[in-house]
């Protein structure tokens, strides 16, 4: 026997799921943006370029970001307007679900920003076609195909807003309530911890090997 779901109850699972799947990219994102970040501290910077598990971080982690905002960007790139039922993290089927007829209509979000954010997906529509053919061809199918002209980071950013603005106006206007995305004891902080303890400690090493070669008369050879 199914147990009906109070329709206000289901969206808010919903949400759910989708704020789950946008955490998930998120903290991605903010790994591979520190990564990839530029270090005037040549320590750091050497540490960040030649350490391999960071080096092997850099491409895990850019992995999982594209594969959850795969989640809720996936659609027929080819036709666009043809949405698959069985996406159901899908961006614009959700947004449909809220127009004229659809589960969630009388919850009255405006018209204007359906229509607003439907105009930022096709506003970034070449860029949500390459992170789809990245999760399509280099991760979920290990396709040899090489992808060209992959987004950089920046362009990925944008995705990430229009979540922001549809969860937050739906907890605004529906639930009544805020809602934070600001990271919570953020494994990138503790990363940054890690990187910035191997970099004094690359110093403390090197000092030492240059006391020692001082010693031995031998500070020639470390030049």
């Amino acid at each position: 026997m199914k147990i009906k779901i109070d329709i206000k109850e289901k969206l808010e699972m919903e949400i759910s799921r989708i704020n789950n799947i946008l955490l998930k990219a998120q903290e991605a994102f903010l790994i591979v943006e520190y990564l990839y970040g530029y270090e005037e501290d040549k320590d750091l910077y050497d540490i960040k370029n030649t350490n391999d598990f960071l080096g092997y971080s850099k491409y895990i982690y850019w992995q999982v970001m594209v594969m959850e905002l795969s989640k809720l960007f996936k659609y027929n790139t080819s036709k666009p307007d043809k949405i698959n039922s069985n996406d159901r993290f899908n961006l614009r089927l959700f947004i449909n679900k809220f127009k004229p007829k659809g589960e969630f209509h009388h919850f009255k979000i405006s018209n204007i920003k359906l229509k607003e954010w439907i105009h930022k997906l096709d506003h970034n529509e070449e860029i949500i076609k390459n992170i789809l053919t990245q999760r399509n061809k280099l991760y979920a199918h290990e396709e040899e195909t090489l992808i060209k002209n992959i987004v950089p980071l920046h362009q990925i950013k944008p995705l990430m807003l229009i979540v922001y603005d549809i969860l937050k106006e739906i907890h605004h206007t529906i639930f009544e309530r805020g809602i934070d995305f600001t990271p919570i004891n953020s494994p990138v902080i503790n990363l940054k911890v890690i990187v910035n303890n191997l970099a004094k400690y690359k110093k403390i090493k090197l000092n030492e090997y240059k006391s020692l070669a001082d010693d031995y008369g031998l500070e020639d050879e470390l030049k």
